[in-house]
């Protein structure tokens, strides 16, 4: 199943979703278009699901420099329109679809996000920023708190990667409730699936720089190190070669260029090579999301 998934162009990120919904029983949002759609009618009814759709298309805005990824919808269009998506709600109930259309249509965030899963915590966190981040590109990344430390399996950068395990945003990256339904989400693509779900798992542990227009950085091999300007913050070494990007820019061509990053209190961004300056990006909107890597232990 998972390959003809694949097959129709669904994301990993929306094919984690469909399984979820057959085998932990909850309620899906996702788009499709009309190739899709026709595809992945049959496969929904051969898994035991149920889908209704919106009753007109959206046309996605993209973020810029975040690889396609796309938090804004740009427009409504008619439900005969040749180009566009339709919203597509998956379930096992009827009832619960049709209730979380209504939701959605009507704007209600809060009992929207209820029907789809997301922690209270989180849904407050998205209602009061909600001003903020539509200011820009609807990205509530900028927002997360950092009080309390990271905890890798809050961290949801891994969805820009089209791999990520939850579907919302985290209220802080120290979100309890958020870690344990990524953790549960994981254990249950790795019973259905060992190597999709390892797949999502290096994703979810990855470390991240996000930017909110020069791309979202993934390193996948970071070690804490001593501050290579000698100032005494917290700076980490990475491997060059480990880095994966939705945006290949100039920033992108530095990180290439470094061996250590680092970001002081004033949200400036420095870059080192074997202890020498190699980029500063002052008052930027950057944040650095590094942490030690999981162990398997901690699984």
């Amino acid at each position: 199943m998972i390959t003809r998934l694949q097959e129709i162009g669904l994301s990993p990120s929306v094919i984690r979703e469909v399984l979820l919904s057959r085998y932990a029983c909850k309620v899906t949002r996702s788009y499709v278009d009309d190739r899709q759609l026709l595809a992945l009618a049959p496969c929904l009814k051969s898994m035991g699901l149920n889908f209704i759709l919106s009753a007109h298309k959206v046309l996605h805005r993209p973020d810029s420099g975040k690889g396609g990824f796309s938090n804004s919808i740009a427009a409504l269009l008619p439900e005969d329109s040749f180009v566009g998506h339709f919203t597509i709600y998956i379930g096992t109930d009827m009832t619960l679809l049709e209730e979380a259309r209504r939701f959605d249509e009507c704007g209600d965030h809060d009992n929207f996000g209820a029907m789809l899963g997301i922690p209270d915590c989180c849904r407050v966190q998205f209602t009061a920023q909600e001003n903020k981040a539509m200011a820009e590109q609807n990205d509530y990344s900028e927002f997360i708190s950092t009080v309390g430390g990271i905890n890798s399996w809050c961290v949801h950068y891994g969805q820009y990667f089209g791999y990520g395990l939850v579907s919302h945003f985290p209220c802080a990256f120290s979100c309890q409730s958020t870690a344990e339904l990524a953790k549960s989400n994981w254990q249950t693509l790795s019973a259905l699936a060992p190597a999709f779900a390892q797949a999502f798992l290096s994703y979810q542990h990855a470390s991240y720089l996000y930017t909110e227009y020069d791309g979202v950085y993934a390193f996948f091999s970071v070690l804490e190190s001593e501050d290579e300007s000698g100032t005494g913050r917290t700076s980490w070494s990475y491997d060059n070669k480990c880095i994966e990007a939705t945006h290949n820019g100039m920033l992108f061509d530095f990180l290439e260029l470094g061996d250590t990053i680092a970001m002081d209190d004033e949200n400036q961004l420095s870059l080192y090579n074997k202890r020498r300056p190699v980029f500063e990006l002052p008052n930027c909107s950057a944040r650095l999301c590094f942490h030690p890597m999981i162990s398997g232990d901690d699984l």
